[in-house]
């Protein structure tokens, strides 16, 4: 009988704007095994990626703070995390910055 996550994060769609794709990877998995739903967009100022950025309804965004101004565009409870951002670009950091803003 393996562990069950917790429910912070299960069942909830996650947007990760992520340019780093090797980051994006560790986030996506992470979370995911987290039993979160994600989406991803690595460039959101390209069609595809407002495109996928509109398509879907989120509980919450991870977004890397060179793409800030993304957040601007979302009514959801977003996390900025990277370079002068309280959260730095790691996995760990993250996820348990997305735990905390979601059990508010």
């Amino acid at each position: 009988m393996g562990l069950v996550p917790p429910p912070i994060l299960r069942g909830r769609r996650i947007l990760i704007v992520e340019s780093e794709v090797p980051l994006l990877h560790e986030l996506i998995r992470a979370l995911e095994n987290e039993g979160a739903e994600t989406v991803y967009v690595t460039d959101p100022y390209g069609d595809t990626g407002a495109k996928r950025i509109e398509a879907y309804a989120y509980c919450a965004a991870a977004i890397n703070s060179v793409h800030r101004s993304v957040a601007k565009a979302l009514s959801v409870p977003v996390l900025v995390y990277g370079a002068h951002t309280e959260v730095p670009a790691q996995v760990d950091a993250v996820l348990r910055a997305l735990k905390a803003l979601l059990s508010k």
